[in-house]
């Protein structure tokens, strides 16, 4: 759906279009009725179609929608053109009659020019009556006009879905958080698909979501530069944490669920205290914006992984690095823990994944496949599985064993950006800048 602002704005413009039109309109309409010669008359007309078209086209509509309604209008406007155009009589050539000695003046000649020289006020009168009505074109231009700007509504009303561009269960498997480019975040069941309630409130582009451990709060991340943290139950804003200066990229609550991280393209992390929004530190060290953050499992790390090329491995109690994995020939995108702590995946611009022992940050292998830059990645509860998105439109499995692809999973027709599985590890779900989140049946 359009946002009513948006759509408030092209009826407001539209209705500027159409004062114009009645303003050009009357002056060309004076111009063009009262005119003696049939060539002006014709240039009149076509003044009025002209202004008509071009003022149509001032109309603004959805980038999307721009050819089909934009053809509409021009039919509309030969519509106006056939329903409206005067038939003009074509006025015979006279010719004159030369006087002189060999062609005396007649009485039939000088009657007929009687007959067509009207008086001046009698020949205005004749041709408005031969013309078109101001007020039909008025009502002609005005049907052409809303016609224009339903057809544009209609048509922007069917624009694609803002792409879901990040996607997680909650903890006990019921509901989906679904954070869309819109910057909304919309809660569905995960049992029957239905919508619950939609999260309002950032001012620009949602760009992470994450439920705290016992599911009764969520935080998301926006571009506007703010944290929020929002009471599940009945989608209250609990607070706005403010501290960073470029847009947040991304959220992850402890596994205790006291602390909160962001990352931000001011190229820091942030800690969060839950039960007050305190600051507590910042993480300072990458060269570039941060992309993404995890806790491990123990709560006693945190990953980062930034722009710069590397993943950063920090300790939480004093904020402390601990060491820089470095491996990737770009941005790195995702970074995710396996359940037991032991191994780190990253996701990079690369197309890669790659697996990262944790007690000493050396790379195990990397994963190959994608096309495309990898967007997201996640285990699978049971840490036997590991899923990663790309904008080559894929899903694909892996098995962390041995670093296997197992199977791609097609069907989304634009980039996916996250993927998170189930907490029971029997269903994956997948964002994409489609509009669509999908969920996918898993047997391991």
């Amino acid at each position: 759906m359009v946002d009513p602002s948006v759509l408030a704005g092209q009826l407001i413009v539209a209705m500027m279009c159409l004062l114009l039109l009645v303003i050009f309109g009357l002056i060309a309409l004076i111009r063009g009725e009262i005119k003696v010669t049939r060539r002006r008359r014709v240039r009149g007309q076509a003044a009025r179609l002209l202004g008509i078209l071009l003022l149509a086209f001032l109309i603004p509509i959805p980038e999307e929608a721009a050819i089909p309604v934009r053809i509409v209008q021009v039919l509309l406007i030969l519509v106006i053109i056939f329903a409206a155009s005067e038939k003009i009589e074509p006025q015979r050539k006279r010719k004159s009659r030369q006087t002189g000695p060999g062609h005396p003046p007649s009485d039939r000649a000088d009657s007929a020019s009687v007959q067509i020289k009207p008086a001046p006020r009698a020949r205005v009168k004749a041709q408005r009556a031969s013309g078109t009505p101001w007020w039909a074109w008025g009502l002609l231009s005005l049907a052409a006009f809303l016609a224009a700007i339903g057809v544009g509504a209609a048509l922007a009303s069917q624009e694609e879905a803002p792409g879901a561009i990040g996607v997680a269960f909650s903890p006990d498997g019921t509901l989906l958080a679904i954070k869309l480019s819109d910057g909304t975040t919309r809660l569905v069941s995960a049992t029957d698909y239905k919508p619950v309630r939609t999260l309002k409130g950032h001012a620009d582009w949602m760009r992470g979501v994450a439920f705290s451990p016992d599911g009764a709060l969520l935080a998301s991340a926006s571009a506007d530069g703010t944290v929020r943290l929002w009471r599940v139950a009945d989608g209250a804003l609990l607070r706005t944490l403010k501290g960073h200066t470029d847009w947040v990229r991304s959220v992850a609550f402890s596994p205790d669920g006291a602390l909160l991280a962001s990352t931000s393209d001011d190229k820091t992390v942030r800690l969060w205290r839950v039960a007050d929004g305190e600051p507590l530190r910042t993480l300072e060290g990458h060269t570039d914006w941060v992309r993404s953050v995890a806790f491990s499992p123990s709560g006693r790390l945190l990953a980062s992984a930034s722009a710069d090329g590397t993943v950063r491995l920090w300790r939480v109690d004093d904020g402390e690095p601990l060491r820089t994995l470095e491996g990737h020939t770009g941005p790195v995108l995702s970074v995710a823990f396996s359940p037991g702590g032991r191994l780190l995946a990253s996701a990079s611009a690369d197309g890669t994944v790659r697996l990262w022992r944790v007690d000493n940050g050396e790379p195990l292998r990397t994963l190959e496949g994608h096309t495309g830059s990898v967007w997201g990645v996640a285990f699978s509860p049971s840490g036997r599985l590991l899923a990663s998105a790309s904008d080559d439109d894929t899903v694909r499995l892996w098995r962390v064993a041995d670093g296997e692809p197992l199977r791609t999973l097609e069907g989304h027709t634009d980039w996916v950006r996250s993927v998170a599985f189930s907490p029971d590890g029997a269903l994956l779900a997948s964002a994409s800048d489609d509009g669509t989140v999908r969920l996918w049946r898993i047997e391991e």
